[in-house]
């Protein structure tokens, strides 16, 4: 573990996007994540003007957004529903790891994060299995899943908070994801049982309206589009842009991946264009 080292993305705060990339040891991580220095807010339930920093590798100039990730270095999960300390420990003990109490924490209502290095950082596009993985070991808050996720060094209100702080490097291996097979995600699994259903040919027509149906509720066939429309994906991850407008052929078409925010497509241009319409009507257009 001596020569072992582990890139992290350091942010000076909520609103500043720009990572700094930084290299650290063993030890060096382990300081970084078991001291917590006392930081008076003027509002302590508004965490942004903290350092934040995050497993993601970014890009060289690169702000940080799920599309410029190109690795994720270590395994970090939260905990905010009373899971106690020790039992996370246990799980994870094949492996060094950190856990330390969050901003939020109080010795009646436990917060917490476990900071798990990895071997070798793995690629962004492997991190949807990984997490959903780990989060199958020691079941977290989903709202970290995803690979740009940015967390708040530790920090605390006042002098005296409690803070706790656990660092566990008896095992003499990091966790070593290379070339393991990971189990898929329900969406994958769900994918391709879709994918090898048999089901009767449909009628053209029907086909088409199952497609049109399809793409207006399920995420990942949202996300699939993007390559055959020839849109691009936004720098926040969230949504497919610059599409070919049927209208006006610009490229000013958006939708989101998230069917509950959009079901549909709309060109940017509202006054000199303003259409709107399903993105199954993109298609063939990239």
């Amino acid at each position: 573990m001596k020569t072992w080292d582990i890139q992290i993305s350091r942010f000076s705060d909520a609103w500043h996007p720009a990572p700094s990339p930084l290299v650290l040891d063993w030890g060096g991580l382990c300081s970084l994540m078991s001291s917590a220095p006392v930081v008076h807010l003027r509002d302590p339930s508004d965490k942004r003007p903290l350092p934040l920093w995050s497993p993601a590798i970014y890009k060289a100039g690169a702000k940080r957004g799920l599309a410029n990730v190109q690795g994720v270095s270590a395994v970090v999960l939260d905990f905010d529903d009373g899971t106690p300390i020790a039992t996370v420990h246990e799980v994870w003990a094949s492996w060094p790891h950190i856990i330390h109490t969050s901003w939020s924490h109080t010795p009646w209502v436990p917060k917490f994060r476990l900071v798990v290095p990895l071997e070798s950082p793995r690629p962004a596009e492997e991190w949807p299995r990984i997490w959903h993985w780990a989060n199958s070991r020691t079941p977290s808050d989903p709202a970290c899943k995803d690979a740009s996720r940015a967390y708040f060094l530790p920090a605390i209100r006042e002098e005296g908070w409690d803070f706790e702080a656990l660092v566990w490097d008896e095992p003499s291996r990091f966790l070593d994801l290379r070339g393991g097979e990971l189990p898929e995600t329900p969406e994958e699994a769900k994918r391709r049982l879709i994918a090898n259903r048999p089901r009767p040919r449909l009628p053209a027509s029907k086909e088409r309206h199952a497609k049109s149906d399809i793409l207006k509720t399920d995420e990942n066939a949202r996300r699939d589009a993007v390559e055959r429309t020839g849109a691009k994906v936004s720098a926040d991850g969230a949504r497919a842009i610059n599409a070919t407008c049927p209208k006006c052929s610009r490229a000013s078409v958006y939708w989101y991946f998230s069917p509950g925010s959009m079901a549909g497509c709309s060109c940017k241009h509202r006054n000199s264009c303003g259409w709107s319409g399903w993105i199954d009507q993109l298609e063939g257009m990239g």
